[in-house]
C-alpha cells in the first residue's frame, strides 16, 4: 500500500487508502454475495475502480460497479481516468 500511495503521489494523486488483496478478503468475509468478485469497490465506499484487467470489467458488469480499464503502457491513462470521474458527477 505504501508503494502505491507514493507512486500515485508522484502524479499528484492523493488517496485516502489502498485496498490490497488481504484487506479485500477480510472485508468480504461473510459477504452475502453469491459469487464474491476479486474486486468489489462498493464495500469500501469507492465509486470508481481503476484497473488493467478485462476480468474486472466483467465482474463490474455482473456486480454493478463502475470501472475504467487502463493499459500498463497507455500514456493517456490519466485522461481516461479523469473522463471516467467526470462521467460519475
Amino acid at each position: 500500500p505504501l508503494h502505491i500511495r507514493r507512486w500515485l503521489f508522484l502524479y499528484g494523486v492523493r488517496i485516502d487508502g489502498v485496498v490490497n488483496d488481504e484487506r479485500h478478503r477480510r472485508q468480504m468475509e461473510g459477504s452475502k454475495l453469491a459469487n464474491v468478485p476479486s474486486k468489489y469497490p462498493p464495500a469500501f465506499g469507492i465509486d470508481l475502480h481503476v484497473d488493467d484487467s478485462e476480468g474486472v470489467r466483467m465482474e463490474a458488469a455482473e456486480h454493478g460497479f463502475k470501472v475504467v480499464i487502463v493499459r500498463p503502457h497507455d500514456e493517456q491513462w490519466t485522461q481516461k481516468v479523469l473522463e471516467a470521474v467526470a462521467q460519475k458527477k
